[in-house]
């Protein structure tokens, strides 16, 4: 990682934390701002695994494989044809990257 390179890995976990608590506060009004909140702790988890932190790591893969599956759940209770039917298509493509992602930080 070109952060853990140059030294800068823990400034830009620290940044990632600050992200995540803003994204946080505001996700839990739109699922939308919640999926963008996924993506956010998910690349907060590869952060921490590049700074061999992978218990905390894993721990934001799983919240954000929970958050994920409540908002496929939610699109699947949508009409068909719907904004929230795609935003249920990225959320579950997320949440098979979030698999991977778990997967990989427990090969570490």
């Amino acid at each position: 990682c070109r952060l853990r390179a140059k030294g800068l890995l823990p400034r830009a976990i620290r940044m990632m934390e600050r992200a995540l608590m803003i994204s946080h506060r505001f996700g839990q009004g739109h699922p939308a701002l919640a999926l963008e909140t996924c993506k956010v702790r998910l690349n907060f988890a590869a952060y921490l695994s590049e700074g061999f932190r992978n218990r905390e790591a894993i721990k934001a893969i799983k919240e954000a494989q929970e958050s994920l599956g409540r908002l496929v759940q939610w699109a699947a209770q949508c009409p068909e044809e719907s904004a929230a039917q795609a935003l249920g298509r990225e959320a579950c493509n997320l949440r098979c990257c979030a698999l991977v992602a778990e997967s990989l930080a427990l090969d570490l």
